[in-house]
């Protein structure tokens, strides 16, 4: 073995990474840019296959960032569906408009930034369609290639494309071209030097116009928020993405960097699913509350319950001329800690009920008699009902 077997068992793939990486050092340059080649295509084949099965999962949708590039999100409007009763996180639906569109300025920057000086990337002409010209630039290549000898070959390069007022509908799906196609020209026309001015022209015309066009926008719903506190009626609502081979759940977690410098994170939501979320919601925050209110009741009555025996103590012979739960009532009303009407009456009759309950109280007909607490060993506890008593000479000898 190359070293000593002394890491821990959740150790073994780090030192078989650092035992790979020091037998690479050993190799000639030429074998290790080889390696790293059929390294790096090992690994594009198996998140290929991820991908292909469903179970890939590349982390959090970015919205502000499209094939690359920088898109516009802004905020449209924020509204509250969930407010924890006790804790008062809230659950919130945010929604958010993309500008599908690009500008002459953001264009330029992504021909500079992403193209490679070839012939084949640039603008074009497009023969039919309701978009007259497109930016098309070279696609990243996942693939293991050795610095300084990548392939000048981009006959079967793949390029995306960019419109001045979005990707028209026939595109939506598919907003990539091959180069071959572009060649062709049956669609694509490239532009030449001197008609830059007249495509800069007619790409901010474009560009402006569409700023009234729906077509340019995109409607994104997110949830933000409490959203774990909330995912047991959410999940269902939601209906996140679920593949069939692996039975594998996804979250669809998106974020996204705002126009105004602000940011969102949080869940995406199909905007036909939104009625329904909005109603589990809902319904959850009924239920909460009225678990809230059960709970802050309950609380009240120990309150009173305390109230009252600390009243009756006070009285001579520590017993008061009640009759009943509705003397206990008069006395809280008399000190304003309960109001006269039918919930001031209810919680009186359950603090009353809990200080007999518990032992503390003797009730009479017309008297209340607070009992003395025991010496070391706190509130009186009613004795256990002693067991049936078996019957004479059963199971005992009889005398001699």
């Amino acid at each position: 073995p190359d070293t000593e077997d002394k890491y821990e068992e959740s150790l073994a793939e780090s030192k078989n990474l650092n035992v790979f990486l020091n037998r690479l050092l050993m190799l000639e340059p030429g074998i290790q840019n080889a390696l790293f080649d059929a390294v790096a295509e090992l690994y594009v084949h198996l998140v290929d296959l991820d991908r292909a099965s469903g179970a890939y999962d590349g982390g959090p949708e970015v919205l502000d960032k499209r094939r690359g590039t920088k898109a516009e999100v802004r905020l449209v409007r924020r509204e509250v569906l969930f407010e924890d009763p006790i804790t008062g996180a809230e659950t919130a639906h945010a929604e958010l408009r993309l500008d599908r569109g690009m500008s002459w300025e953001r264009a330029k920057e992504v021909l500079e930034s992403k193209g490679k000086g070839r012939e084949i990337e640039g603008f074009y002409w497009c023969s039919n369609g309701p978009n007259p010209v497109v930016l098309a630039v070279p696609r990243p290549r996942f693939r293991g290639v050795r610095a300084g000898a990548e392939s000048d070959d981009d006959s079967d390069a793949d390029l995306d494309l960019h419109w001045p007022q979005g990707p028209p509908a026939e595109h939506d799906a598919d907003q990539q071209v091959s180069s071959a196609t572009l060649r062709r020209g049956d669609f694509f026309l490239k532009t030449g030097n001197s008609e830059l001015r007249t495509v800069e022209s007619r790409w901010r015309e474009l560009h402006g116009a569409s700023a009234r066009h729906a077509g340019r926008w995109q409607e994104e719903h997110v949830l933000t928020g409490s959203i774990l506190s909330t995912w047991a009626v959410l999940g269902t609502a939601i209906q996140a993405e679920r593949t069939t081979r692996l039975k594998v759940q996804k979250i669809p977690l998106v974020r996204a960097k705002l126009a105004d410098g602000g940011a969102i994170v949080g869940v995406k939501v199909h905007h036909d699913r939104l009625q329904e979320v909005k109603y589990v919601l809902s319904a959850l925050h009924e239920e909460r509350s009225s678990k809230g209110n059960k709970e802050a009741n309950e609380l009240d009555v120990r309150k009173l319950s305390a109230q009252l025996e600390a009243f009756l103590r006070t009285q001579p012979n520590q017993s008061a001329q009640w009759s009943g739960w509705a003397g206990a009532h008069q006395a809280l009303v008399a000190e304003g800690l309960l109001s006269e009407g039918a919930s001031g009456m209810l919680l009186a009759q359950e603090a009353f009920e809990d200080l007999d309950r518990n032992g503390k109280i003797d009730v009479q007909e017309n008297q209340v008699q607070l009992r003395d607490k025991p010496k070391g060993c706190g509130w009186y506890i009613p004795p256990k009902k002693p067991k049936a008593g078996r019957g004479r000479g059963r199971g005992r000898r009889g005398r001699a």
